[in-house]
């Protein structure tokens, strides 16, 4: 029980950061056509598919990349505006 409230804890921290980011007022053209990125830490990586279906289920458009270096990966969510982003 104890981890179910350390993870729900964790995951509201982490979308309010993002929630933050995302809610800003001016997002940079390279924003709104690229998206935002956020490096995904190893201790909230287990919370990814939460994530990711909720901000889909909110309208927003995420991918989950993977860049891969000589012995790590580093996962980064990439967020983009529904009604700016473009293809």
């Amino acid at each position: 029980m104890k981890n179910y409230q350390m993870y729900k804890d964790m995951l509201k921290q982490v979308v309010t950061d993002i929630n933050a980011c995302l809610d800003q007022k001016e997002w940079t053209a390279k924003q709104l056509k690229k998206g935002m990125e956020f490096v995904i830490h190893d201790d909230w990586f287990p919370l990814c598919s939460t994530i990711i279906k909720k901000y889909r289920g909110a309208g927003w458009i995420v991918k989950l990349n993977v860049e891969v270096e000589p012995g790590r990966r580093q996962y980064i969510l990439n967020i983009r505006h529904p009604q700016e982003s473009t293809d």
